[in-house]
């Protein structure tokens, strides 16, 4: 599979599943909105950014693979701080006696 159609699908898949997490928070009515908003804005400008920065060193060298390389980086990066935060919420809810489970 070309390295180009690779991030395409993995970006897709993680649209795809922040919209549906977005959706099901609205529907159980704990989205914030404003929150929601401004990490839209702020998601659409970085990610803009470093497609126009990923696209200039494809072209300098010709090398697509560059582009799976930092996705892969940024999911692995993104998926340690989602497991930190999460076990820290867990963590605090289980000290205030909450049942976590």
């Amino acid at each position: 599979m070309h390295p180009l159609a690779a991030s395409s699908t993995g970006m897709f898949l993680v649209m795809f599943n922040t919209g549906t997490n977005a959706l099901i928070y609205a529907i159980h009515q704990i989205l914030l909105y404003e929150w929601a908003l401004y990490a839209s804005v702020i998601t659409v400008f970085v990610a803009m950014t470093g497609m126009l920065f990923i696209n200039k060193v494809i072209a300098k060298t010709k090398r697509a693979s560059l582009l799976v390389m930092t996705l892969s980086v940024v999911m692995f990066i993104n998926f340690i701080l989602v497991t930190l935060n999460s076990t820290t919420q867990t963590i605090k809810k289980h000290n205030e006696g909450i049942n976590v489970f």
